[in-house]
């Protein structure tokens, strides 16, 4: 059985930042930063101190919270080759199929463009975990934002080949919004319907609604459910302005 612990930190207005941890190695990685204290406060209440961090895309809210923590904590920054320019203190460049090894985690760098031209995940098979960024929400996905419809849809139809047992860790909660344009699309679908509600009882509860498996993204969301480009970029456009 796995050690390997994969722990949640909700930041800023509606983000999540991911932090596993192996505590055998004393390996502590941190995924996408914002800039908010509540990051380096919870981790050092755990008794944890952040060894690596590693970096989707390089929007303000992934990002602007990389120089506190590596002023706090000395930690690496890792971040696709492309958007090394611009993601702040960063170490090292990484390019798409890389594996990066810290301790017994292993991350295997994607492709994940689409929301951003040059966005990336990382998955870590060991753990069945799926860090996906800003490149798919629980029944949405990000709006494109420098990237196209055919890279997203390219992105998403390669995820939905994983393992259905997938934990898909993504960074903004906007599940309860995502269902109500999913019903709007979808209405007829009782596997649906059946998350909405769950999705707003939990809610309701304070819950978050991350993570999510694939195999339940690949009955619920319709950005995953598309069959063609064209069909995904109409959906898109209709998403935007919904």
């Amino acid at each position: 059985m796995s050690n390997i612990e994969i722990r949640i930190i909700p930041t800023l207005f509606d983000n999540y930042v991911f932090v596993v941890h192996d505590p055998k190695a004393n390996v502590t990685v941190c995924i996408d930063p914002g800039d908010d204290p509540m990051i380096a406060d919870t981790v050092k209440k755990w008794g944890w101190s952040i060894t690596h961090i590693l970096v989707t895309h390089a929007h303000y809210d992934h990002v602007d919270g990389i120089p506190d923590l590596v002023d706090e904590f000395n930690c690496e920054v890792y971040g696709s080759h492309h958007d090394y320019g611009v993601i702040p203190r960063c170490d090292f460049r990484v390019h798409v199929d890389d594996v990066l090894q810290f301790g017994s985690l292993k991350f295997k760098v994607l492709d994940a463009s689409g929301h951003t031209a040059h966005q990336i995940a990382y998955y870590m098979e060991s753990e069945a975990a799926l860090f996906a960024g800003d490149a798919l929400f629980s029944m949405g996905c990000g709006r494109l934002n420098g990237g196209t419809a055919a890279q997203s849809y390219r992105t998403l139809t390669k995820i939905s080949t994983f393992p259905k047992v997938t934990k898909i860790y993504f960074t903004h909660e906007y599940t309860q919004a995502n269902a109500k344009f999913a019903l709007s699309v979808d209405g007829d679908n009782e596997d649906l319907q059946a998350r909405a509600v769950e999705v707003d009882q939990m809610r309701k509860n304070g819950e978050i609604t991350v993570p999510v498996t694939l195999g339940l993204e690949l009955k619920t969301n319709p950005f995953l459910r598309c069959n063609s480009e064209q069909n995904f970029a109409k959906l898109r456009r209709l998403k935007d302005k919904f």
